[in-house]
C-alpha cells in the first residue's frame, strides 16, 4: 500500500500535480476494503466505461493475444471445473492460451458489475466516448472534472 502513496508523493515533489495508475481490470478481484480505502483515501478512482462496440474489440484482442489473467479464487475453479468438463479434458491438462480465449467473455462478463460498485463507492464512471478527441493531458483531466459531482469532497464522505 506504500508504494502508491510513494508514487504520488515522489511525483508531487517532482512538479507534478496528476498522477494516473493504471490499476488494470484486475483491482475488481480483490476483496480487501482496506485496500480499497487506502486506494480511494490516496486517489479518485475512475472508470472508463466501455459501449459495447468497444467491449466487442477488448473481447477480439483477448481472443487474438490472449495473456495471464487474476481470477477470483471461486471463479476461477468454477470456471475450470466447466472447461474441462466442456472439452473433456483434465483440469490440468489444457492448454493455458485455448483456457484464456474461452474464460475471457466470461470473466469480462463477471467483471463489469463489480468495476460499477467500486466507482459508486470510490470514485465515478465516464463512458469512454467522453475521451474521444483527447489530445493533451489536460484535455483528458477536464473530462474528469466534467464528471465529478459539484462537491467531489461530499461523495467522499458518503
Amino acid at each position: 500500500m506504500g508504494q502508491l502513496r510513494h508514487v504520488v508523493n515522489h511525483a508531487t515533489r517532482n512538479g507534478f500535480t496528476h498522477t494516473v495508475n493504471d490499476s488494470t481490470g484486475s483491482l475488481c478481484e480483490i476483496n480487501d476494503n482496506q485496500l480499497m480505502s487506502f486506494i480511494d483515501e490516496n486517489s479518485l478512482i475512475v472508470y472508463i466505461k466501455a459501449s459495447k462496440e468497444e467491449e466487442q474489440k477488448v473481447l477480439k484482442r483477448a481472443q487474438e493475444y490472449p495473456k495471464p489473467m487474476f481470477f477470483s479464487p471461486d471463479k476461477f475453479d468454477e470456471w475450470v471445473k466447466a472447461y474441462a468438463t466442456e472439452k473433456n479434458i483434465k483440469a490440468d491438462a489444457f492448454d493455458p492460451d485455448a483456457f484464456s480465449r474461452w474464460v475471457f467473455p466470461k470473466l469480462l462478463e463477471n467483471r463489469l458489475p463489480k468495476y460499477k460498485a467500486i466507482a459508486d463507492k470510490y470514485g465515478v464512471t465516464i463512458p469512454s466516448e467522453a475521451f474521444q478527441g483527447v489530445k493533451t493531458s489536460n484535455d483528458f483531466l477536464s473530462i474528469i472534472m466534467h464528471y465529478l459531482p459539484e462537491t467531489y469532497e461530499e461523495m467522499k464522505q458518503a
